[in-house]
């Protein structure tokens, strides 16, 4: 539980939840896929692997995750009004042009 952050996030091995967090339980379902079922689980699986790619990250893999997280919220019926915003800027970096 913390003050410095507004929501449920992740920040490695840890999930960080706001000490007086407010939401709807169907908000709430929604942040634990994103968070956990994605997030958490990507970063502990990695660190099993021998080269921990997952784990430590690598170029880009923040728009798969992302992407994967959007999705499991969507499946759980979990993208409110407020959450389209994020959907459309997980879609919109496939628009985004990459420098190579």
């Amino acid at each position: 539980m913390r003050d410095v952050v507004s929501t449920l996030i992740t920040s490695h091995d840890r999930l960080l939840i706001a000490k007086h967090l407010m939401t709807s339980s169907d908000r709430l379902e929604a942040l634990v896929h994103h968070e956990i079922s994605v997030h958490l689980r990507t970063y502990f699986y990695g660190r099993m692997q021998p080269m921990r790619q997952f784990c430590k990250g690598f170029a880009a893999y923040e728009l798969l995750q992302e992407g994967l997280a959007v999705l499991f919220e969507y499946l759980v019926d979990g993208i409110n009004k407020k959450r389209r915003v994020l959907v459309a800027r997980v879609v919109g970096t496939h628009y985004v042009p990459r420098i190579e």
